[in-house]
């Protein structure tokens, strides 16, 4: 069995979450500070607004520690497959393991096809392989079989596997493992 990479890394998702995160509560905070520092010229409602996405901007760093801490202990799911490229008609045998599902409320893996047109993104697949809610801490390992469609859906379409894991804490991560497919 081959193992397939995640694209993006794990830690390219973690970064931009990381960016965005870090102008969210900058911004928020540095308005908090402004608005604080004029309580008695503040309406009511402005506070109200504020601390609502105050309180999303602490969800978010929440949310980037629990991303970092996955990340830094290599808490993400293995994708393997049984041979390098796929064929249109054929099938082939696919391993997915997660070593640490303690976090995990839910598991989905999806065989996905998509057409980028210009600057948008087509899905003209999207076939459910697995879906799964772990009740035990013990590591998750499944078999899948894949079978690809008999002919390509579009023209210049690209194949991936799309592991997407649902969070305790609330969180949604996606995992994108891209497949070679090759015409026959």
């Amino acid at each position: 069995m081959m193992r397939l990479a995640p694209h993006p890394s794990p830690w390219a998702s973690f970064l931009g979450r990381l960016l965005f995160t870090t102008v969210w509560t900058g911004f928020f905070g540095v308005f908090s500070f402004m608005v604080w520092r004029h309580v008695e010229e503040t309406p009511w409602f402005i506070f109200a607004i504020l601390g609502f996405f105050d309180l999303l901007a602490v969800g978010m760093l929440w949310d980037v520690v629990v991303r970092f801490w996955r990340a830094l202990n290599h808490r993400e799911p293995v994708v393997e497959i049984d041979r390098p490229s796929l064929v249109y008609g054929g099938s082939a045998q696919l391993r997915v393991t997660e070593p640490h599902p303690e976090s995990v409320a839910e598991l989905s893996v999806r065989l996905v096809c998509e057409q980028r047109i210009q600057q948008f993104v087509n899905r003209c697949h999207d076939q459910e392989l697995l879906r799964l809610s772990p009740d035990l801490p013990d590591p998750i390992h499944r078999m899948l079989s894949v079978r690809m469609p008999d002919a390509p859906l579009e023209k210049d379409v690209s194949w991936k596997i799309v592991v997407g894991t649902t969070l305790r804490q609330g969180g949604t991560m996606v995992h994108t493992f891209p497949l070679h497919v090759e015409p026959r």
